[in-house]
């Protein structure tokens, strides 16, 4: 990321505006269905046509002191792990063996050799997974944000699939080689678990997404939780700032507040960051004490005409 002696500038691009409102935790673009009790199923999480979807994969990236989820679509790929035409299956499966393109982010899953999924009557999830996905050399607090990166990206990957009542509140169980019981740093595997919210990125930038381009109308949409009173951003070129704004945060502490906007840029290579600085964190366990800014995201995106 870029560093914390980039110094923000004051001044507010017009065309900003902040949309308020309660988001849910796959995302602006994923189902937010409930569900009920776990009662497992053999029925595989299967669409019709799953080859032009997108997929939401989540990752680890480090910001201020903390670790945290961050999430990337990509195309959905089938491969020979995941029996074909099963989207969770082959998400969590491009999971273990994809990179992401931030390379803030990173992924601590190796190639998974086989993945599998389905759903309970009660829309309970439960995912089967090769063992030799699972890296043992990773902390325990690593293993903990990986077993989330894969109920985050199942639970959204069948709310984007279209699998019926699959949404951020779905319960996941995870079964390695078929069983329950399976150590991973300080977990066993195979009881119901849920995402957990406080894993879940602070703020972060959807679009533009990293190394996208762009024509002659750049797009801009952010979205951060209430962890702090204010949230700043800029765009920059050549290190130069080219645009800059502020918004004031609800002290609702429920769901996310989005910044969206419009901007003509020239052709060239940019960067934008959104960030929060210390002084205006609410929580002082996420602030870097001997750093102005203590959370951040940023992208790389071109402009060409």
């Amino acid at each position: 990321m870029i560093s914390r002696a980039w110094r923000p500038a004051a001044g507010v691009v017009a065309g900003l505006f902040v949309l308020p409102s309660v988001l849910s935790g796959c995302g602006l673009l994923d189902a937010a269905n409930q569900v009920g009790e776990s009662e497992e199923s053999a029925s595989p999480t299967s669409e019709a046509s799953p080859s032009a979807l997108k997929v939401p994969l989540y990752w680890i990236g480090a910001t201020g002191k903390s670790s945290f989820l961050y999430r990337e679509y990509h195309d959905y790929k089938a491969d020979d792990a995941a029996s074909r035409g099963d989207v969770v299956a082959t998400a969590v499966s491009m999971l273990t063996r994809v990179q992401p393109r931030d390379p803030d982010y990173h992924n601590p899953w190796n190639p998974a050799s086989s993945v599998g999924s389905s759903m309970s009557k009660d829309g309970t999830l439960t995912l089967d997974l090769s063992s030799d996905a699972f890296d043992h050399s990773i902390s325990a607090d690593e293993a903990n944000l990986a077993v989330q990166q894969l109920v985050y990206t199942a639970t959204a990957s069948a709310a984007v699939g279209g699998i019926s009542d699959a949404g951020p509140s779905t319960k996941v169980i995870v079964l390695v080689d078929g069983h329950r019981g399976y150590k991973f740093g300080n977990q066993t595997l195979g009881q119901t678990v849920v995402r957990d919210e406080a894993v879940a990125a602070p703020l972060w930038i959807i679009d533009p997404e990293q190394n996208s381009v762009f024509g002659t109308t750049t797009t801009v949409k952010m979205v951060a939780t209430n962890v702090a009173s204010r949230v700043y951003w800029d765009i920059r070129k050549n290190g130069s700032e080219v645009a800059a704004g502020s918004e004031d945060l609800s002290g609702d502490d429920s769901g996310l507040q989005e910044i969206q906007f419009s901007r003509n840029l020239a052709e060239g290579d940019y960067t934008i960051r959104i960030y929060i600085k210390t002084e205006d964190l609410k929580d002082p366990g996420l602030a870097v004490s001997d750093q102005e800014v203590s959370l951040y995201d940023d992208h790389q995106f071109t402009v060409n005409k």
